[in-house]
């Protein structure tokens, strides 16, 4: 995954998605990886025609350097997913490493039972997050071996240790390079694509004075909700 470009992928869809925290933490955690860092690494920093090349020659090494059939990219029907982020991937694929796929947007609970079943290619998801301010706990439910939601079956010992250690760490200072070691050990061995994490900027905005919902955590499907707003 070092050739589609991130912040190509991020600015398809800018009202949602900010190049901030797009590194396996989401950037309202201090221990985010900085901006000025990311532009300096591989996959995260742009258009990237040494990401690119490398990216080609691991697919040469297995005799698919000229591309192939990469099957279905499965989706949700929310429009920003199917319409505008799925489509944006595929053509990354295409263009890049010249990966054939053929969307798949599915409606009601048809991606979380994609997800459940292992029955995709590429799935666009939204499951990978935290639901309190210390971000291991998505890494534990995503990303560590045996995690609840790790539906792509993911297991790496480093990965699982450096895990171990960030939760048992009471130092901020000692957790904040536990996370650095283990996000360079994720892009070296990634589970899953990351694009970047959800900015709900509309909740953020001034002219917001109210949100009605139910009392959830958060929902994995799309739901329609009445907010209270400036006109």
């Amino acid at each position: 995954f070092l050739a589609p470009t991130r912040p190509g992928l991020i600015d398809v869809y800018p009202e949602s998605m900010s190049r901030a925290g797009s590194r396996w933490v989401s950037n309202s955690s201090p221990v985010a990886t900085p901006i000025a860092e990311l532009e300096q690494i591989p996959g995260y920093r742009g258009e990237d025609p040494e990401a690119i090349a490398e990216a080609k020659q691991l697919l040469d090494a297995v005799g698919l350097g000229d591309g192939f059939d990469g099957g279905q990219i499965v989706s949700n029907t929310n429009p920003a997913h199917s319409e505008i982020l799925a489509p944006a991937f595929q053509a990354e694929l295409k263009e890049k490493l010249n990966i054939d796929t053929v969307l798949d947007p599915r409606g009601g609970s048809g991606r979380t039972e994609a997800y459940q079943e292992g029955t995709y290619d590429f799935l666009l998801g939204v499951i990978f997050r935290a639901p309190v301010s210390e971000f291991v706990t998505a890494w534990k439910s995503c990303i560590r071996t045996g995690g609840s939601n790790n539906f792509e079956l993911y297991s790496n010992p480093e990965v699982d240790d450096i895990i171990d250690r960030i939760d048992a760490e009471f130092d901020f200072e000692t957790k904040k390079e536990l996370y650095a070691e283990g996000m360079d050990l994720l892009d070296q061995d990634p589970p899953f694509y990351l694009v970047a994490f959800t900015q709900h900027n509309a909740m953020w905005a001034n002219r917001l004075h109210g949100h009605l919902e139910e009392i959830r955590g958060y929902t994995e499907e799309g739901t329609w909700d009445l907010f209270w707003v400036d006109a």
